[in-house]
């Protein structure tokens, strides 16, 4: 299994980006610790994968993990609808481009072309985020192996 993260953001330097693994690094001011990369790296490891950092300062970062599909420390995916919903509550003016593969069965929801089409309506109005939820589900639910 294959999580890719990406974002068009300030980007890292080498030195920063050799830091970022560290539990006790972060550039938050809010608190002093950073867990997220170091835990995702470690779940990653645990299953036999990897996790891989790339950045270019001024332009962005693209976070691969890599998870062994069969291998019993792999932790469920969860709840996608539900993840990608409650970001938006919280983040209406960040898109998100969210991809699932199975096989050769393929889903993408991406906010940007959401937001063409409703103009001046905000992500995180409930209807919206509503219809986001099910568009997830159903086309999870169509893509998902037959068993």
């Amino acid at each position: 299994m294959e999580i890719i993260i990406e974002d068009d953001g300030r980007g890292m330097k080498k030195k920063e980006r050799q830091k970022v693994l560290d539990p006790f690094y972060t550039t938050r001011t809010t608190r002093k610790v950073g867990l997220g990369l170091p835990l995702f790296a470690d779940r990653a490891r645990e299953t036999g994968g990897k996790l891989t950092i790339e950045s270019w300062p001024g332009e962005g970062t693209r976070i691969t993990g890599i998870f062994g599909w069969s291998h019993w420390d792999r932790p469920p995916l969860g709840d996608m609808a539900s993840t990608i919903v409650t970001f938006l509550q919280g983040n209406p003016q960040i898109d998100i481009k969210y991809c699932h593969r199975v096989n050769d069965r393929y889903m993408e929801l991406n906010t940007r072309e959401y937001r063409e089409v409703l103009d001046d309506v905000s992500l995180n109005h409930p209807q919206v985020l509503e219809y986001i939820r099910e568009y997830i589900i159903g086309q999870l639910n169509l893509i998902r192996p037959n068993t």
